[in-house]
Order: C-alpha cells, then sequence, then structure tokens
C-alpha cells in the first residue's frame, strides 16, 4: 500500500514538477513577450515623436510659407499698382507730348507764313518806296518845270 501511495505521490511529484516547468517557461515566454511588447512600444514612441517633431516641424514651415506668401500678394498688389500709375503717366506725358509737336509745328507752320508775309511785306514796301521815290522825282520835276514855265 505505501508502494502505491510513494507511486502515486511520485507521479503527483513527476506530474506537478512538470507543471511547474511548463508555467515557468510559460512565464519565460510572456516575460519575453512582454519585453518584446515593451521593445515595440518604446520603439513607436520613438516613432511617435520623431513623426510629431517632424509635423510639428512641417507645421511651422507651412505657417511661414503661409506668411511669405501673403507678404508675397501685398508686395505684387503693390508693384500691379505702381505699374498701373507709371502706365498712367506715360499715357499722360505721352499725349503731353504729342500735343508740344502738333502745337510746335503748328507754330513753326504760323512762323513760316509770317516770315513769308514779312518777305512780301518788305517787297513791296521797297516797291511802294521805289514809287516813292519816282513820284518825288516827279514831283520835283513837275516843280522845276512849273518854276522855269513861271519865270
Amino acid at each position: 500500500k505505501y508502494n502505491a501511495d510513494l507511486a502515486m505521490v511520485g507521479s503527483k511529484y513527476n506530474k506537478t514538477l512538470e507543471d511547474l516547468k511548463s508555467r515557468d517557461h510559460r512565464l519565460s515566454d510572456l516575460k519575453k513577450a512582454i519585453s518584446d511588447v515593451k521593445a515595440k512600444l518604446a520603439q513607436q514612441k520613438n516613432l511617435y515623436e520623431s513623426v510629431r517633431t517632424d509635423r510639428n516641424l512641417y507645421s511651422k514651415n507651412y505657417i511661414e510659407s503661409q506668411d511669405e506668401i501673403v507678404d508675397m500678394k501685398r508686395k505684387f498688389k503693390l508693384m500691379t499698382h505702381q505699374i498701373d500709375q507709371l502706365r498712367e503717366e506715360i499715357k499722360e506725358k505721352d499725349q503731353e507730348l504729342n500735343k508740344n509737336h502738333f502745337d510746335y509745328h503748328r507754330v513753326n507752320k504760323t512762323s513760316e507764313l509770317c516770315k513769308e508775309k514779312l518777305v512780301r511785306a518788305e517787297a513791296r514796301q521797297a516797291q511802294l518806296q521805289a514809287n516813292v521815290g519816282q513820284q518825288r522825282n516827279s514831283i520835283k520835276k513837275l516843280e522845276a518845270t512849273i518854276q522855269e514855265a513861271e519865270q
């Protein structure tokens, strides 16, 4: 009876040892899995921090780019306005230049006409003075003839 009890207790002991080894093996597997998960978690945290840092950097760059775009649009509007003003000034100056050009030609033409009238008037005056000179000579001759006739 003791042998049977001993055999039974021995088999229970062996079974318990096997269960204990199995549990120890399972425990070591679970610890290994936990350490693997912790390592993956740490890696994921590092990746998350890296992505978050990149996102913050890209967000900052995006905001700076948007500010630059707004500034460029403002400068573009300002330059467009300046270009329009310069075009308007050029248009006004071009009109003034054309007006001055036509005024110059009109004055020049008037001046030429006046010169021609002056030349004709001087020629007519010279002719009239020549006539006056001839008539004075005729008057002198007639006066001389009258004086001779009176004497």
